[in-house]
C-alpha cells in the first residue's frame, strides 16, 4: 500500500496495484500474471522498487518493461542535530 500511495504522492497515477508478499521469491507464474496485467491495461509504465527488481532481473521478459523506482532518505538538519546531541551526551 505504502509504495502505491507514494507513486501517487509523486503526481504518479497508478492503474493497477499487484501486491506481494515483502521478501516475495518471484517465480515465473507471477511474471506471467504481471505481463498479463501489463497486456490488458496497458500502461505506459511498470513501476517497482530496486529491491524487487534486483529479484526480477532473472526474468528477461521483463527486463525492457520495468521503471525502477529509487528511493532515499536524507534525514533533516534538526535529525542530524538531535543524533549528534545524542551521541556527545553517551
Amino acid at each position: 500500500a505504502g509504495f502505491g500511495l507514494l507513486l501517487e504522492q509523486q503526481g504518479g497515477n497508478v492503474i493497477r496495484k499487484l501486491e506481494f508478499q515483502d521478501h516475495h521469491d518471484y517465480v515465473f507464474k507471477d511474471v506471467q500474471k504481471i505481463l498479463h496485467e501489463q497486456e490488458k491495461l496497458q500502461p505506459d509504465y511498470i513501476v517497482t522498487t530496486e529491491k524487487d527488481a534486483v529479484k526480477l532481473r532473472k526474468f528477461p521478459e521483463l527486463r525492457e518493461k520495468l521503471w525502477i523506482l529509487e528511493i532515499g532518505v536524507h534525514p533533516e538538519d534538526s535529525w542530524n542535530n538531535y543524533f549528534t546531541e545524542f551521541l556527545n551526551n553517551l
